[in-house]
């Protein structure tokens, strides 16, 4: 499902959809991370030095984060399925601190496998 059809779901919530995530976490610059749009930049510059392409990573984590702040604004219960990896604890704690003045719309179902 395309980016654009998932943020005008999410001004309604009528029906639950699945977000995959993007960036992985676990390498690469996250002292940033929660810092606003210059995440984004400083994230999109290490993936392309990473993969050694030109792909618009920074469009792709741009929209991440704008569909991060609609999650806050609405209020909707968000389902958030992780691991005990580094890169799906870092995700984890990385959109709690978008609702982190709504904690209790937060859910985790956590895998043990």
């Amino acid at each position: 499902m395309c980016i654009t059809r998932q943020l005008r779901w999410l001004g309604s919530f009528s029906e639950p959809f699945r977000l995959p995530l993007r960036d992985d976490l676990a390498v690469g610059p996250i002292r940033t991370i929660d810092d606003g749009d210059d995440s984004a930049v400083a994230r999109a510059t290490f993936w392309r030095q990473v993969m050694n392409n030109a792909q618009d990573y920074e469009d792709d984590l741009e929209k991440q984060l704008a569909l991060f702040g609609q999650l806050a604004c609405s209020d909707a219960q968000i389902v958030v399925w992780h691991g005990q990896s580094a890169a799906d604890q870092l995700t984890l704690r990385h959109l709690a601190y978008h609702l982190r003045n709504a904690p209790q719309r937060l859910n985790e179902a956590k895998l043990t496998q």
